[in-house]
């Protein structure tokens, strides 16, 4: 658990907090490879969200420990990474499907700020690569069927 109140009002919270803070999720910031104005600023949502202390977390049947700020660094990481899922999935709607429904997950829309940051790579394949390669034929000896 976090710090005495809902999952949902902690994430919400914790959006609202780095939203402001654009060096946690603008990797073009010019302070964002600063380890000490990083690690401040991450300080700075602790003590804004009020964590203190030690938590713990239950993974298959074990317990982790976080400091505060470790709590905030994963809740965070967790929520970004399920917006670019999200964002990725909304985006990338098959031709002919018409209208695909907007994305439900709750945080979506407070996320929206994330827009200009969000890069999705299109993977490769190399399936029409080996399509494209040139075969020469080597022309057939006397004497073999």
């Amino acid at each position: 658990m976090t710090t005495g109140i809902d999952d949902e009002t902690f994430n919400r919270k914790l959006i609202d907090v780095i939203s402001g803070l654009a060096l946690l999720y603008n990797q073009f910031h010019p302070d964002k490879k600063n380890k000490h104005k990083t690690e401040s600023a991450w300080k700075e949502v602790s003590a804004t969200m009020d964590c203190s202390g030690t938590y713990f977390y239950d993974v298959a049947w074990r317990y982790i420990s976080f400091t505060a700020v470790q709590w905030c660094q994963t809740r965070w990481n967790n929520l970004k990474s399920t917006y670019d899922r999200t964002h990725k999935k909304a985006r990338d709607v098959p031709s002919g499907s018409g209208t695909h429904p907007p994305p439900t997950w709750p945080y979506f829309g407070q996320l929206s700020f994330l827009e200009g940051y969000v890069t999705h790579r299109r993977s490769k394949d190399n399936f029409f690569q080996a399509l494209e390669v040139p075969v020469q034929e080597e022309p057939m000896k006397e004497g073999r069927p």
